[in-house]
């Protein structure tokens, strides 16, 4: 019997704190369309100053410099308007091509 009511209220807090854990957790999205080929989606979280920016194109070739060049003018704009001063990239580019599209993400990190 103790067994059962100390495995009842392990799960209970358990569940209590992930609810609570879910709730906090708040990241922002942003996706433009740029072009009818062209979107570009941001994931931003406040807490952590991590921005994920992914550059997704369908039925065209991937210009590697044309995304770059797009992606650093937004994150530029992103950081002037969320009152940062620098940012840092945390990983390494990553891009995936499939059949008729491709995808270019780039992790950021900003600070002061």
């Amino acid at each position: 019997m103790k067994k059962l009511l100390i495995i009842a209220l392990l799960f209970l807090t358990l569940q209590m704190f992930c609810q609570n854990y879910s709730k906090a957790y708040q990241a922002e999205y942003y996706k433009e369309k740029i072009d009818e080929f062209v979107t570009l989606s941001m994931i931003y979280d406040p807490e952590s100053r991590n921005l994920i920016i992914i550059y997704e194109i369908k039925d065209k070739m991937l210009d590697e410099i044309e995304a770059f060049i797009l992606m650093r003018d937004r994150i530029k704009l992103f950081a002037k308007d969320k009152g940062f001063y620098h940012y840092v990239t945390y990983s390494n580019d990553v891009i995936k091509h499939r059949n008729n599209s491709a995808e270019f993400t780039r992790f950021i990190v900003f600070y002061e």
